[in-house]
């Protein structure tokens, strides 16, 4: 598959968003790999058609999996959430679960090709960073060489889910391969 196929498929509900050119370098990336993928995502498509508003990610990582083959995790604290996500997808397993407890018991970080943090709603205090934060240190050490690693919601460089995950990354030497309302990293 490849990523005019992925273009196809989401630039009309995708394409004037503010997350598209992240979501298609995120595609073209694992399209490229030619191999079963493993993306784990925490929080989940929470209402149908909300293509502009929340963007979907889980539609968008499942119809990636029917395309390359491999697993899908996506993990959401609240019943409903997960209820509508799972009514939506194919390929993913959709948990009802605190996301940093779901990734420290539910997932093999070494597999991992695409972590995807969106789980906690961006606030205003420092609530919304500090949780991405923890969600990444429960697996970073773990993750694989390559794994890319993407944060929804970042207004911009003082203001978003990667606050303090940017931080974080940075003083290991980790610098973001795009930065954009959704940063992406690839661990070395």
């Amino acid at each position: 598959m490849t990523l005019e196929a992925f273009d196809a498929h989401f630039s009309a509900a995708l394409g004037r968003t503010r997350r598209w050119e992240a979501f298609q370098q995120i595609a073209s990336d694992l399209l490229g790999r030619g191999r079963a993928l493993n993306i784990v995502e925490t929080g989940c498509a929470r209402q149908e058609n909300n293509w502009s508003g929340d963007g979907q990610s889980t539609l968008v990582w499942d119809w990636l999996l029917e395309q390359c083959g491999g697993t899908g995790l996506t993990m959401d604290i609240n019943p409903a959430n997960c209820t509508v996500a799972a009514s939506q997808v194919y390929h993913f397993k959709v948990a009802c679960v605190d996301s940093v407890v779901g990734l420290r018991t539910m997932v093999t970080p070494a597999t991992i090709d695409l972590l995807y943090l969106d789980s906690y709603d961006l606030t205003e205090t420092i609530d919304s960073p500090l949780h991405h934060l923890a969600e990444l240190a429960s697996v970073y050490a773990q993750l694989p060489s390559g794994c890319l690693i993407a944060i929804d919601d970042c207004v911009d460089e003082q203001h978003g889910k990667h606050r303090f995950v940017r931080d974080f990354l940075s003083r290991l030497g980790v610098e973001p391969v795009l930065r954009s309302y959704v940063t992406v990293w690839r661990k070395p």
